[in-house]
């Protein structure tokens, strides 16, 4: 949770700087890298 946090604020931060131009959007993968895919597949399928 806390590197999500930390990402999050950074980006911030760079969102304040260019607000005018473009807006960013996290994109944050949180499944474990050994997950295969075949469990839940998240708000967006399942909600």
């Amino acid at each position: 949770r806390e590197p999500v946090l930390d990402y999050i604020s950074r980006l911030k931060k760079v969102q304040d700087d260019v607000k005018d131009k473009i807006l960013i959007v996290p994109r944050i993968y949180t499944n474990k890298p050994r997950t295969t895919g075949d469990g839940y597949k998240g708000m967006l399928h399942q909600p």
